[in-house]
């Protein structure tokens, strides 16, 4: 690889990273070795295309029509220390981990509430082996055509979905709470 090639390499990255965070970083050491995970901070709203209902991946204000917003981010590397960890046990991990944080996030709101849907995505081999360890945490809402709803302001204040205020669901009748254990039959 030429010099000039690393350079430019250096450079993109930096601005994607700009793009993601709004702000330059600097790459200490080799960029092989730095995470290159998508994430992007906590409370970031991700904008949507008003064509195809897809997230641009894009930071925008949350005030603004957006697809989701991120509630936390979740470091695999700090569970896994070993290597990449196959697709259920990540899942298990990240589904709690995400869980615990998105609570956290809204609280005192509860994410049932917002009737907004809890995603997050697992690492892939070829990520995890080009040093992607990290998983962003967001709430969004699906439209069940592959796209998502349109969403305004946080989910933490006055969030409006598809231009509309959400309508929490009922409360969980107290005695279906305290269900006793399924026993497996012999």
């Amino acid at each position: 690889i030429k010099f000039c090639e690393i350079i430019q390499f250096d450079l993109e990255l930096r601005f994607q990273k700009f793009l993601i965070q709004k702000q330059i970083s600097n790459i200490i050491g080799k960029i092989a070795e730095s995470d290159q995970s998508k994430v992007w901070p906590v409370g970031t709203c991700l904008g949507i295309s008003p064509t195809t209902n897809q997230s641009t991946d894009s930071p925008v204000d949350c005030g603004t029509a957006h697809a989701a917003e991120i509630t936390g981010i979740v470091d695999l590397s700090q569970q896994f220390p070993a290597g990449a960890p196959d697709d259920a046990a990540q899942d298990g991990f990240i589904k709690e981990q995400c869980t615990k944080l998105t609570d956290a996030y809204l609280a005192p709101v509860q994410l049932r509430n917002t009737t907004l849907t809890l995603m997050y995505k697992t690492i892939s081999m070829p990520s995890w082996s080009a040093g992607s360890h990290q998983v962003a945490c967001s709430i969004g809402a699906t439209l069940g055509n592959g796209g998502w709803a349109t969403l305004l302001n946080s989910a933490k204040g006055a969030l409006l979905i598809n231009g509309q205020p959400p309508i929490p669901p009922p409360d969980i009748p107290q005695e279906r709470l305290n269900l006793p254990p399924i026993v497996p039959m012999p």
